[in-house]
């Protein structure tokens, strides 16, 4: 592994990462090391695709999706429908 953290970061770093918690994983990550965003996301996301070869099953491969999840399209369009009628009175 690329990461030189304290074993205690390394924990919840890869604690966080096995629950499928990327953005935790990165926090814990520019905690630790005082590392920008984008530094620490590109080696949260190595560190994750070699934990991945080593052990598929503990740490799948991950989806990529694109635009926003249906839950985040129902709330914007209710959230719409709701605005709308509050300005019609």
């Amino acid at each position: 592994m690329p990461l030189d953290l304290p074993q205690e970061a390394l924990a919840q770093l890869m604690d966080a990462l096995e629950k499928g918690r990327t953005i935790d994983a990165i926090k814990h990550y520019r905690a630790a090391t005082g590392h920008g965003l984008k530094e620490s996301k590109e080696a949260v996301e190595q560190l994750y695709a070699e934990l991945h070869q080593q052990d598929p099953e503990r740490f799948p491969e991950r989806k990529k999706t694109a635009g926003c999840s249906s839950s985040a399209a129902i709330l914007a369009v209710l959230f719409c429908v709701v605005f709308y009628f509050a300005n019609q009175a």
